[in-house]
């Protein structure tokens, strides 16, 4: 659905072309568009008043992108994560890893896991799968496959998924080293609906929940709704953790401090199996 001849009416210049990276905003736009154009076509009422819809809506974010700082909201983050994703993609060690990142579909959820064997053995958290009966998981190549089998540990909050696969593209596991704090870390996962985004963070520190028998790791990045599952790469390019949720930060930061459950807590207990 082509509108760009109605909404794209605001003269943008030198200044305000700067602050606002139009790719991105076009990558959004078209992004929507797909999930509109069904319901629209062939309805003039419905198509001219989406139309009107996303002028509006166009001309709002382009106010809050060139007054940035003086607002904070949510949506802002994303589209500057998006942008850093984008440019770490560009590496060809950091992109091959996306191969093994799929995009967890349970009945009531969504979230992020990662493959392990090249037949197909899924690691994501349980709280995405554990109200679903039925769960497929989608790879970056476009195959679907139906989960056959869950092994679930709830009290770490992980769980795998056994697939049907061939010759799947997997991840390794850090078996040996510990993460510590300070150390740099790459995170790949699907937070609000983006799909393989690809971000760098820091752990921060090492804490206990409440319940929680294991330490998890406190890790600043753009860990958002969505990321759960998510891989948590050292700079070797092996796992080190999963993502499983956030805490608010207490600082002017746009992003939350995200969680994770570190990888050997999982291994001792499929070492136990």
């Amino acid at each position: 659905m082509n509108i760009e001849s109605k909404y794209w009416e605001v003269p943008l210049n030198d200044h305000e072309k700067h602050h606002i990276d139009m790719e991105l905003v076009e990558e959004l736009n078209e992004r929507y568009d797909d999930e509109e154009e069904a319901e629209i076509v062939g309805n003039p009422f419905l198509r001219d008043l989406a139309i009107r819809v996303i002028g509006i809506v166009t001309v709002l974010v382009f106010i809050l992108l060139i007054l940035g700082n003086g607002f904070k909201i949510f949506t802002l983050p994303s589209i500057d994560f998006l942008a850093k994703s984008r440019e770490l993609a560009g590496n060809p060690e950091i992109g091959q890893l996306r191969e093994s990142v799929v995009v967890v579909n349970a009945m009531r959820s969504k979230g992020t896991g990662f493959n392990i064997s090249p037949t197909g053995l899924i690691v994501t958290n349980y709280h995405v799968i554990s109200d679903s009966r039925i769960v497929y998981v989608n790879f970056i190549d476009g195959d679907i496959y139906h989960v056959k089998e869950i092994e679930s540990f709830p009290e770490i909050d992980l769980a795998i998924l056994k697939i049907d696969g061939e010759d799947i593209p997997v991840i390794d596991l850090e078996k040996e080293e510990t993460p510590r704090t300070g150390d740099e870390v790459l995170i790949i996962g699907n937070p609000l609906g983006f799909t393989r985004v690809i971000n760098k963070g820091q752990i921060t520190g090492i804490t206990r929940l409440n319940g929680w028998d294991k330490e998890v790791l406190m890790i600043e990045g753009a860990i958002h709704k969505g990321s759960s599952g998510s891989p948590v790469f050292n700079d070797e390019g092996k796992v080190i953790a999963v993502v499983f949720a956030t805490l608010r930060s207490n600082t002017d930061n746009d992003d939350p401090v995200g969680l994770a459950v570190p990888i050997n807590h999982l291994l001792e207990r499929l070492s136990i199996h």
